[in-house]
């Protein structure tokens, strides 16, 4: 199953209109807090933060619950906008790679790698660590 989160505004809108005119059956639209989703443990083969943790006061706890939805061996892709580019939020609310790889880590993943995909964004590849145990009731 996919899941699709939908911000309960034009973006969630459009995006159950692409899956209803694509009749893609696996993907169920959240409208849920990003630190308090509720998605089955260990269900996922990978998951996709794709330019949302910047928007996410609690990165670490988000983290952990993706973390926690992933099969052992998940994978996660996360994109951002790069420090320096004029596209995206402001500066101050920016994750950049260096912070992104020490979130990861902390939260239960180990980095394969990261890459710029622009002059604007980066994808930091990771992976379940299977070894870390992390502690959801934890705030």
């Amino acid at each position: 199953m996919r899941y699709g989160r939908g911000d309960g505004g034009a973006g969630g809108a459009a995006l159950e209109k692409r899956v209803l005119e694509r009749g893609i059956g696996n993907v169920r639209i959240l409208r849920e807090d990003a630190e308090t989703v509720s998605l089955e443990r260990q269900s996922f083969d990978a998951a996709l933060l794709c330019m949302v943790l910047h928007e996410i006061d609690r990165k670490e706890t988000v983290l952990a619950l993706v973390r926690d939805a992933l099969r052992p061996g998940g994978r996660l892709a996360v994109v951002e906008f790069l420090p320096g580019s004029f596209w995206g939020p402001p500066p101050g609310h920016r994750v950049p790679p260096a912070i992104l790889q020490e979130l990861l880590e902390a939260s239960g993943f180990r980095v394969d790698c990261s890459f710029h995909l622009n002059g604007h964004r980066y994808c930091t590849l990771a992976v379940r660590d299977d070894d870390f145990a992390v502690d959801l009731a934890t705030p």
